[in-house]
C-alpha cells in the first residue's frame, strides 16, 4: 500500500514538472509568434500606405510639357530632326 501511494505521488509530481515545461515552452512560443504577427501588421501597414501613394500618383494628371522635359532632362531624348550641341568647359 505504502509503495502504491509512493509510486502515485512520484507519478503526479512527474506529469506536474512535464506540465510546468511544457507550459514555458508554449509561452516562450507564443511570444514569439506574436513578435512576429506585430511585425507583419507594420509591414502590412507599409504597403497600405505605398498603395495609397501610388494610387494618387496614378490619379495625378501629367501633361506633354512635363513629359517632354523629363525626357530631355533624364533620359538625355530629342526631337528626330534635332541636332543636339554639346560643349565642354576646359578646366
Amino acid at each position: 500500500m505504502r509503495i502504491q501511494k509512493t509510486l502515485i505521488v512520484l507519478v503526479l509530481v512527474s506529469f506536474i514538472i512535464f506540465a510546468l515545461f511544457a507550459f514555458s515552452s508554449l509561452r516562450v512560443t507564443y511570444g514569439a509568434l506574436e513578435k512576429q504577427v506585430n511585425e507583419a501588421r507594420v509591414k502590412l501597414a507599409e504597403c497600405e500606405a505605398k498603395i495609397e501613394r501610388y494610387e494618387s500618383d496614378k490619379n495625378c494628371d501629367i501633361d506633354d510639357a512635363f513629359i517632354e522635359r523629363i525626357a530631355r532632362e533624364r533620359l538625355n531624348l530629342c526631337h528626330p530632326n534635332e541636332i543636339i550641341m554639346e560643349y565642354q568647359l576646359n578646366q
